[in-house]
């Protein structure tokens, strides 16, 4: 209970607030923030303070604010510190402060939870959670109060938030105590995931090995949310998979479970090492795509080289495809599809010649490519005849290669940096041509090689590719001209 001064009541309080310091002591063990323990300190050292004595935590979602703050409530239970001790925390959302339902501001109701927390100053410590746009308005109210010592508040914000909202009212920053709450390391979280099982499980057995596997597939495929929340939703989903089949020990099956249908992951590309998936890749790829081997050697190099960690994989690999029209630039992006994520479902084709319309083209682009990815971020995009699409476009695209990711129109980022982009291209299809119809020797010499080099690039930007799109495509891979004998195995195939 919170103890309040004689005859003061506190409406705003109890029907704004969460009590969280209650809540705590229901069960003060499940309200460990472990490996924080540096940081709930420096939060006491700042709430002991006598000039700004109103700690800030600022960092990335998911990293633990919210739990340190409850780890510091349980800490306050058992407190000796004088100034600290019988310190009640209580919530405030600013979110349920939003809501108009009840026919009151924000602006009033913000102010009369104020009011009461400065009559209960000696018994009281607000948290703030969530800063948003609201924040705004609350910081005008609370900066006066903080400046005069008349409470004590301890603010929650994402970096991204920070940055937004308190960073550019100087006042209202000088008034807190920042405290940089970092995403905990590999290690760290693995640490805190052993703890963290161990309070979960219900009786379901969580081996090493298992906890091994989803610290590696949080980390893999779990690229929107930090550590530690990300590896602790993954265990807490498998468990309640493991559960739903009455198992007694959590399996990697489960683990896999939730990582393929929460985040769209193939179960192909989780069952599958690296090596299994590439050291394949060349020759079935061989076997489906005819007369073309330079061209798929150079590709499946390329992937290679990247797994292998020779390439910045925060971005999507990309491929432009150049060569006459039916030479099979469109079969590789199909068998690429098949043979890296074991699906025909997860290859995302469009024509960009419906796309070439300066004024409609962009957002339509842009809304059914990040709808699309979002569902299926693991997949082969195929962007056909790329040169037809509008500049604005392109210039889209120019983004996704350079930064990995866009923002859908709900302010969703998604991600496109598992991807494989291939463009294909009938640009330089004469030059092709005109080189296929030369001698072998000719076609090795290195200076007619850069002269056809050049004439390809030529050909690109006369057909509206600017130096800078070229400049951040992976490769760019030609593809010959096919041969008699190379269409009949093509019908052979087809046949067969």
């Amino acid at each position: 209970m919170i103890e309040l001064k004689q005859n003061n009541t506190t409406p705003y309080l109890d029907r704004y607030t969460t009590d969280i310091s209650a809540k705590v002591m229901s069960d003060p063990e499940k309200y460990h923030a472990y490996e924080r323990e540096s940081i709930t300190r420096r939060i006491m050292v700042s709430l002991m303070k006598q000039i700004q004595n109103a700690p800030l935590l600022v960092g990335l979602p998911g990293v633990g604010k919210t739990a340190i703050v409850e780890d510091l409530a349980r800490q306050l239970l058992s407190t000796s510190v004088s100034s600290l001790k019988g310190k009640h925390l209580v919530q405030i959302s600013l979110a349920n402060l939003m809501k108009s339902s009840d026919g009151e501001s924000f602006a009033h109701k913000f102010q009369a939870i104020i009011d009461e927390l400065i009559a209960n100053k000696d018994t009281v410590i607000a948290f703030i959670d969530e800063t948003s746009g609201s924040s705004l308005d609350a910081g005008n109210i609370i900066k006066p109060a903080l400046s005069r010592d008349d409470l004590q508040i301890i603010g929650s914000t994402t970096t991204k938030e920070f940055h937004e909202y308190v960073a550019r009212d100087g006042a209202l920053m000088r008034r807190f105590d920042l405290i940089e709450v970092p995403e905990l390391s590999f290690e760290q979280t693995k640490r805190v995931l052993s703890k963290v099982a161990l309070q979960l499980n219900n009786g379901i057995e969580v081996t090493e090995t298992v906890q091994d596997r989803i610290m590696a597939l949080s980390q893999r495929y779990i690229t929107d949310r930090y550590f530690p929340e990300k590896a602790i939703m993954l265990l807490d989903g498998a468990l309640s998979v493991a559960r739903l089949a009455n198992k007694s020990s959590l399996e990697d099956t489960d683990v896999a479970t939730i990582i393929h249908d929460d985040y769209h992951v193939p179960e192909y590309v989780i069952n599958q090492t690296t090596d299994e998936r590439l050291l394949n890749l060349l020759p079935r790829l061989k076997n489906q795509v005819i007369g073309q081997d330079t061209a798929l050697e150079k590709v499946a190099m390329k992937l290679t080289n990247r797994e292998a960690g020779l390439a910045d994989t925060s971005k999507p690999e990309s491929f432009l495809f150049m060569g006459p029209t039916g030479v099979g630039k469109t079969e590789t992006a199909k068998q690429l599809a098949l043979n890296l994520f074991g699906n025909a479902q997860n290859f995302i084709r469009f024509d960009m010649s419906e796309f070439k319309f300066a004024g409609t083209s962009l957002e339509r682009f842009k809304d059914q490519l990040t709808t699309r990815v979002r569902h299926t971020p693991y997949a082969v995009l195929l962007l056909d005849e790329i040169e037809k699409a509008d500049p604005e476009v392109m210039d889209l695209l120019l983004q996704v290669l350079d930064d990995g990711r866009l923002s859908d129109e709900y302010g969703r980022v998604i991600n496109f940096k598992d991807l494989i982009i291939v463009m294909t291209t009938n640009s330089g299809a004469t030059a092709v041509m005109n080189r296929d119809a030369k001698s072998d020797a000719v076609k090795e010499d290195k200076k007619r090689q850069a002269n056809f080099e050049e004439q390809l690039e030529i050909a690109l930007q006369s057909d509206g590719y600017r130096p800078e799109f070229i400049a951040r495509i992976g490769a760019i891979i030609v593809f010959d001209v096919l041969k008699m004998a190379d269409m009949v195995r093509i019908v052979e195939l087809k046949l067969s």
